[in-house]
């Protein structure tokens, strides 16, 4: 069982059995419960310095719902992230996705808290009415004249009710079923709104069987000072297509990511589009190939992401050996899309006719309110020039099983070689890199130099898990002026593997008309009015109310 940082170094992967026991699979499956934040009614007034919203927490129950506290794979929270910059705007109109394995949980729980964080706890739920807190104060004031535990009392995780309801699991494969939550416990008569539905381990939008029939080449490139990646390739004469395409597309994944997206694939080729996947060194396909010995440092980087562009150069190079390409575009996903203009702000956009960026990662997000933003963009460079910290040194923890990934394993198969399924520390050198890139960036859109003139397209989404989808969309004006700028509204981090497969449908139509207005793919059989591409998310395109 690999349940600690040393066993994940040692083995480098997480076995059949990790600390949840047996991962998800066709002979033990675990379903989903999709849960959407709708709305609240009858909410208590508050200033705009303390505005309502809601924490609410939403966990799977049963006698064996495979949930653990190390891997919570059967809970999710709906946090209030960063208020402080909008706290007009509660966060309302959210989705959200836990799972558990099948037979083991017959009902959920719902838990609505107050939305303000103290320290490392909550506020306590008395705090949803401003008339029982200001009650409350008046009272711990007499208190404190006779006791020391007042402010344990006042502060602690649950001193008064918090308001909770238990509501049956709905059959699977049923539409969303509204539920209700009272809040009469803390002296308030509103109510918090969701609606749930469940989807059973068959409905996954990517199977191990389809991922597996998606098959790709894999060439080791040469490298450079020590360091090699890795670029998987798809071309329509490898799938016995009579015609070379005369497009091709080089895909850079994220951090800790890699290529499980045979749907893309199959629009890309459908536009006649060859498909190159670079996992730049240490990330990805090099894990697999044992180019990567230490799995805690998937994604590292040495403090500077120039460090890629060799292996963006040699990607290119290998591209060009295969077919007198006229059109080359390139994708990047999350970190990819830096690495990516970092290359482009270095050697400009020659090479390339366009762009395709999914949620690039271009601000820090959600990583917490101005001071903590303040010291991940400015302590790595200073501390390291200091030598109290190296480039390896470690800001997060990792080595555990990531719940996270594990839910979206849950519905799109991947390769736990090549994705990791357990958490990754974010190093200091990660952040070096990511924040040249963000500061060159900075500076170009300052003076009004664009890192591209080529037409791109930005796919992201207001329920970015990851990033903050608005910042995103404002960051992205500074790669060019030939931009078209898409925010979802349900989608995850990566809009192509979102919860929802109506989403997912939703992405891949933007994304097969901007090939089409762009003149991307082959005029011929085209039609910005035809059907989705033909692979495993479009069977469920039909119940679809965002694509085309």
């Amino acid at each position: 069982v690999v349940s600690s940082r040393e066993d994940v170094a040692s083995c480098g992967t997480l076995p059949d059995e990790a600390p949840w026991g047996a991962l998800p699979s066709d002979e033990e499956p675990w379903d989903r419960l999709h849960v959407w934040l709708v709305a609240g009614e009858g909410l208590p007034h508050r200033p705009w310095l303390w505005p309502y919203e809601p924490y609410v927490v939403v966990t799977a129950l049963g006698n064996d719902t495979g949930s653990t506290p190390e891997s919570p794979i059967g809970a999710y929270a709906f946090e209030v992230r960063a208020p402080y910059m909008n706290p007009q705007h509660p966060v309302w109109d959210e989705r959200g996705l836990l799972c558990y394995r099948r037979g083991g949980a017959s009902s959920f729980r719902v838990v609505v808290m107050s939305s303000g964080k103290l320290w490392g706890g909550l506020y306590p739920a008395a705090l949803l009415n401003p008339r029982a807190a200001i009650r409350s104060l008046f009272t711990s004031a007499i208190r404190l004249l006779t006791t020391s535990s007042t402010f344990l009392r006042l502060f602690g995780q649950r001193p008064h009710a918090v308001p909770q309801q238990c509501f049956a699991l709905p059959a699977a494969g049923g539409p969303w079923t509204e539920v209700r939550v009272k809040l009469e416990d803390v002296g308030c008569d509103g109510v918090v709104i969701l609606r749930v539905r469940v989807s059973a381990w068959e409905e996954r939008p990517v199977s191990h069987a389809q991922l597996s029939a998606f098959t790709m080449e894999h060439t080791i490139l040469p490298g450079s000072r020590g360091e090699h990646a890795v670029l998987s390739f798809r071309t329509l004469r490898s799938t016995g297509r009579e015609r070379s395409a005369r497009r091709a597309l080089l895909w850079l994944p994220g951090r800790n990511d890699a290529f499980f997206h045979p749907h893309v694939g199959a629009l890309l080729a459908e536009h006649g589009i060859d498909l190159y996947v670079l996992s730049y060194r240490r990330v990805g396909e090099c894990r697999r190939l044992g180019l990567l010995g230490n799995p805690l440092r998937n994604s590292h980087c040495g403090g500077d992401f120039a460090e890629y562009r060799d292996d963006i150069k040699q990607a290119l190079a290998f591209i060009r050996e295969q077919g007198d390409y006229e059109q080359l575009l390139g994708y990047g996903h999350s970190t990819g899309a830096p690495v990516l203009l970092d290359y482009l702000m270095a050697h400009g956009d020659g090479d390339f006719s366009g762009f395709v960026f999914n949620s690039p990662f271009l601000d820090w997000g959600w990583v917490g309110g101005p001071l903590t933003k303040l010291l991940i963009v400015h302590a790595p460079a200073l501390l390291t020039r200091l030598r109290i910290w190296k480039d390896d040194s470690e800001l997060t923890s990792g080595g555990g099983p990531s719940a996270w990934a594990l839910q979206l394993w849950s519905q799109f198969s991947f390769d736990p070689e090549s994705r990791p399924l357990f958490s990754v520390p974010i190093t200091v050198g990660y952040c070096r890199g990511i924040n040249r890139v963000h500061a060159a960036l900075r500076r170009r859109s300052a003076a009004g130099v664009p890192v591209t003139g080529k037409p791109f397209l930005v796919l992201t989404s207001k329920s970015d898990d990851v990033l903050n989808g608005d910042e995103t969309m404002v960051h992205a004006h500074a790669i060019g002026p030939c931009r078209t700028l898409i925010e979802l509204m349900y989608a995850r981090h990566d809009v192509f593997a979102s919860a929802e497969v109506e989403i997912v449908a939703s992405a891949l139509s933007y994304l097969r008309t901007w090939l089409l207005s762009q003149r991307f793919t082959d005029e011929v059989g085209s039609s910005i009015r035809g059907p989705p591409a033909k692979d495993c998310v479009a069977q469920h395109a039909a119940r679809t109310t965002e694509a085309c």
